[in-house]
């Protein structure tokens, strides 16, 4: 009688062992969603906005507002992300926290007014858990090309004012950062399933994978 006790508990320890991993999504950072008035463009310059925590977190996954002021993309993007998470230098972008290419990119139309512009919702893997300190000044910043040799006039979009310090931006990637004089919409999170790369530097995967549900 004792074997007939022990075979189900065996059982039920080896199908709880084999159930999936289910995903699990934690919001740390609002900024605000988009309002669809204007953006800064980020393929020619770079362009960072600032955030701070309530809670000490990881976050692995961005996502923010990206308007297209040609109404061509994707033709007129390269399929990459460059990613930075900075410290606050007074005010500005200061030393680099963490930084790299987006290993995977999904891309949503959100709101479409051509001829004069198209909106879209970009998703980004960070390709790396980043841990964050409660009350800590951070800025995240973003570039969306390879390089800076080319203006594709794909911007940040802005959200309502009210977040900390207005967003700035660095022309080449080399230049002072100057303020762009309005909040841009971006949020962070945690998302327990997100594959971790860990690389250095500005190495990362294929940055070539994106949502094929682009219109």
């Amino acid at each position: 009688m004792a074997i007939a006790r022990v075979i189900p508990l065996v059982l039920t320890v080896l199908l709880l062992g084999a159930a999936p991993a289910r995903s699990q999504a934690i919001l740390l950072f609002n900024n605000g969603n988009a309002n669809f008035l204007g953006g800064y463009e980020m393929t020619e310059s770079t362009v960072a906005d600032d955030f701070q925590l309530t809670v000490s977190a990881q976050a692995t996954r961005g996502i923010f507002s990206m308007g297209d002021a040609t109404c061509t993309f994707p033709a007129n993007w390269d399929g990459h992300l460059r990613w930075w998470i900075y410290d606050d230098d007074g005010g500005v972008p200061g030393a680099y926290v963490a930084t790299g290419f987006a290993p995977e990119v999904s891309i949503l139309s959100s709101f479409d007014n051509c001829p004069d512009s198209k909106w879209y919702t970009v998703q980004f893997k960070l390709g790396q858990i980043v841990p964050l300190s409660s009350g800590v000044r951070y800025w995240l910043a973003l570039h969306m090309a390879a390089d800076w040799t080319v203006r594709r006039d794909l911007e940040w979009g802005t959200t309502l004012p009210g977040n900390y310090s207005p967003g700035v931006s660095s022309l080449s990637g080399t230049g002072p950062w100057a303020t762009v004089g309005f909040e841009l919409s971006f949020s962070l999170s945690f998302v327990s399933t997100d594959k971790y790369l860990f690389v250095d530097s500005f190495e990362s995967g294929d940055t070539s994978i994106w949502s094929a549900g682009v219109p």
